[in-house]
């Protein structure tokens, strides 16, 4: 995992980037998300997780330059679908998480670095 983490890092080092992370469960995956190098100012992400310690938690967010973040509690069926439809282009609220996580890996472009 970590030469992934490492490709991933490099390929995002000083380039702005819009990323999607859904399904968050550890605090290894997010931390391994922010890496040694730190984002690109103006660069986006969404984290999606059942557990919002998780983003409290992250060395992220626990940086001395902060990112500026809002945390959104999706609990209708409507703003579920309306997730779905801005992230995966789908506003179906029961695509399997595979499916979701393979549209969404899908519509990340990291340049010349193949995962």
């Amino acid at each position: 995992m970590a030469i992934y983490t490492t490709k991933i890092e490099n390929a995002l080092a000083r380039k702005r980037f819009f990323i999607v992370l859904d399904y968050i469960i550890t605090l290894d995956q997010l931390d391994a998300l922010h890496g040694s190098k730190g984002f690109h100012p103006g660069s986006k992400s969404i984290i999606t997780t059942q557990d919002k310690w998780l983003t409290e938690s992250c060395a992220l967010f626990k940086a001395n330059n902060r990112p500026k973040h809002e945390r959104h509690l999706l609990v209708s069926l409507d703003e579920i679908q309306h997730y779905n439809l801005c992230v995966f282009m789908h506003s179906c609220a029961t695509i399997p998480r595979k499916v979701m996580k393979r549209k969404s890996i899908g519509s990340c472009s990291f340049g010349q670095v193949s995962i």
